[in-house]
């Protein structure tokens, strides 16, 4: 029952850097409790084990943000239910990362340009987005936060 427990801690624990780091130390401690327990019988079983689990921690995050799991999903309705609680759509660029937190990253683009000079055509407009990653490591299926002229003009679940 502890191994399972601190296990699923351990899982939930890789969304975020700190739940790393004491996932890593709950999955050290666990091993050593474990260690104790058998008196060198199939310590080495348990050490493969945890090995394995700590090769598969950063796979299933990725899967995770991949396939639009539990994790991503909470993490992009979480952020729309800020910004539409916040009013974000219509108001001024500047409070969105003071409602939403730091971005993950940003940039700004013209919809439409020359191909020969990369100029921007008569009827182009410059839009600046704000993305919003659930894994910081991993860019997938993040929120983002479109802009015009200095206004918020849209949101976006899920992006890739």
């Amino acid at each position: 029952m502890l191994f399972i427990v601190l296990s699923s801690g351990f899982l939930l624990g890789m969304v975020q850097i700190a739940g790393l780091f004491y996932g890593i130390l709950a999955s050290a401690v666990l091993h050593f409790v474990l260690y104790l327990g058998t008196k060198n019988r199939g310590w080495r079983i348990i050490a493969i084990c945890q090995i394995a689990l700590l090769i598969a921690l950063p796979v299933l995050a990725l899967m995770d943000s991949l396939s639009v799991g539990p994790y991503t999903r909470y993490f992009n309705y979480s952020m729309y239910n800020k910004a539409m609680e916040a009013g974000l759509v219509g108001a001024n660029e500047e409070r969105v990362e003071q409602v939403l937190g730091k971005a993950s990253y940003c940039y700004s683009g013209w919809t439409s340009t020359y191909i020969d000079s990369g100029k921007p055509t008569p009827h182009s407009r410059c839009i600046t987005t704000y993305n919003f990653s659930p894994l910081m490591i991993m860019p997938m299926a993040k929120f983002q936060v479109h802009c015009e002229d200095g206004k918020v003009i849209s949101l976006e679940l899920f992006d890739d």
